[in-house]
C-alpha cells in the first residue's frame, strides 16, 4: 500500500510542476499580448513626441551618420542577435527596402560587436556593444521595438517591430498617413 502512495504522490509533483510551468508559459503570452496594446507600447520607449537627442554613430562598414542629417522621417529599428523575430525581420528587411527605396531605416544591432557578422541590409547597421544605449537613452525594454522619427528628431510612433507590416503601421499610427503616402510625397518634391 505504501508503493501505491508513493508513486501517486509521485506523479502529483510532477502534475503541479507541469502545470506551474503552463501558467508561467501563459502569463509570458499575456505579457506579449499587453506589450502589443497601444497601452503596452505606450509604456515602452521614448515617449511620441520626444526629441531623441543628435547622435552620432558610426556604421558597421565605419562610416559616421547623425540623426540631423536626415531630412525626412526615419525608422529606428532595435535588434538583437539573439532574438528570433529580429532575425526573421533582419531576414525579409530588404523587401521593405526595395519596395520603398526612399525609406530611411537604421538598424541598431544590440549586443553586437564591429568584428561580428552582420546581415546583409540595405541600410545602415549600427552594431552596439551592451544595451546602455537602447535602455538609459531610448527607454526601450524588448527588442524589436521600432521608432519613427521626423527630421527635427521628434518621436512620431513606436513599437513593437515583428515584420515589415510592423513598419508600415509605424507610419499608419503617426500623423504621417501610410508610408507609401509618405515615400509618394518625398518623392514628387
Amino acid at each position: 500500500m505504501s508503493s501505491l502512495f508513493i508513486s501517486s504522490y509521485i506523479v502529483l509533483w510532477v502534475v503541479v510542476v507541469c502545470l506551474s510551468f503552463l501558467m508561467l508559459l501563459v502569463y509570458r503570452q499575456f505579457g506579449l499580448v499587453y506589450l502589443k496594446t497601444s497601452e503596452g507600447v505606450a509604456r515602452g520607449g521614448l515617449k511620441i513626441g520626444t526629441t531623441v537627442p543628435d547622435l552620432s554613430l558610426k556604421t558597421s562598414f565605419n562610416k559616421e551618420i547623425k540623426l540631423s542629417q536626415y531630412t525626412e522621417p526615419v525608422v529606428l529599428l532595435f535588434t538583437s542577435p539573439s532574438c528570433g523575430p529580429c532575425k526573421k525581420l533582419l531576414s525579409n528587411l530588404n523587401d521593405l527596402i526595395i519596395e520603398f527605396p526612399k525609406l530611411n531605416i537604421i538598424v541598431f544591432s544590440i549586443d553586437t560587436k564591429v568584428e561580428d557578422s552582420l546581415p546583409n541590409v540595405r541600410c545602415p547597421i549600427i552594431p552596439i556593444e551592451d544595451r546602455k544605449l537602447f535602455e538609459e537613452v531610448f527607454k526601450g525594454e524588448v527588442t524589436p521595438f521600432g521608432f519613427l522619427i521626423d527630421e527635427n528628431r521628434k518621436v512620431l510612433s513606436k513599437g513593437i517591430i515583428n515584420d515589415n507590416n510592423s513598419i508600415k503601421f509605424l507610419f499608419d499610427t503617426s500623423k504621417k498617413k501610410n508610408l507609401k503616402d509618405v515615400i509618394d510625397q518625398q518623392t514628387a518634391v
